[in-house]
């Protein structure tokens, strides 16, 4: 390999030499790029069968892969041989899902997936969970989403390209929210269970004398601890602002 080529495959960020023979050829844009059948086979289910069934691929030399680009087949194969690629903030990691999808590589699938988790959970996110079928990504943006206020995620533009599934799931966690939410105001409210009372002190200071109930709250005190309690979750449930 001359210095021009060494050049060129740093600049593409290769770390196998696709221009030295071997047992197969892919042909992508009138480029050809050598790679092994063995590699393929081991990480894609599609290329296996392709390869060692009995279709005309199997007697082939050279294979050629139209609607593709040199950029995103190189990538793919950074990817599944060894000593590869890792998936970062530079990697056109929709390519990627696309490919993984395609020819069925769960390794690629996987790597997509662990970066995406590390991402902030969105709805967006929760979409390209769906459509890849990114099952642990998705359950996150789900535990999220039913996080927040019902309102702002319907109003999200995007909202209904979610799957009638994922709006139910949504729908459900919420109330699930809502009801757990409700059954703690009840318990400050009533005092049916000291420990619901998020006070700093152990009780407030205005018990009379003679009380000797360690857990005491006269209606002030319980009132302004349910008011905090409403805000403060309130607020952690979606609201823009904390209520005053």
């Amino acid at each position: 390999m001359d210095k021009s080529e060494k050049k060129s495959r740093e600049q593409r960020n290769e770390f196998w030499d696709f221009t030295i023979k071997s047992d197969l050829v892919l042909v992508v844009e009138h480029s050809e790029l050598h790679v092994h059948r063995d590699v393929l086979c081991c990480h894609s289910p599609v290329f296996k069968v392709m390869l060692e069934s009995d279709f005309k691929e199997k007697r082939m030399e050279k294979i050629p892969l139209p609607g593709k680009t040199v950029q995103q087949v190189l990538e793919m194969l950074n990817f599944i041989y060894p000593f590869g690629h890792e998936v970062n903030d530079s990697t056109d990691v929709f390519n990627l899902l696309d490919l993984s999808r395609e020819y069925q590589i769960e390794k690629l699938k996987e790597q997509c997936e662990a970066y995406l988790k590390r991402k902030p959970a969105t709805l967006e996110l929760l979409i390209t969970a769906q459509e890849y079928r990114l099952d642990s990504l998705k359950e996150r943006c789900l535990r999220f989403l039913s996080s927040r206020a019902l309102s702002s995620v319907q109003e999200n533009p995007k909202f209904d390209l979610l799957s009638e599934e994922n709006k139910i799931r949504v729908m459900q966690d919420q109330l699930q929210n809502l009801q757990l939410y409700c059954k703690k105001v009840w318990r400050i409210a009533s005092a049916a269970d000291p420990r619901y009372i998020p006070m700093i002190l152990p009780t407030c200071n205005h018990r009379p004398k003679g009380c000797n109930n360690p857990h005491y709250f006269c209606n002030n005190c319980k009132a302004s601890v349910l008011r905090n309690f409403v805000r403060n979750e309130s607020w952690r449930m979606g609201l823009d602002t904390k209520l005053p």
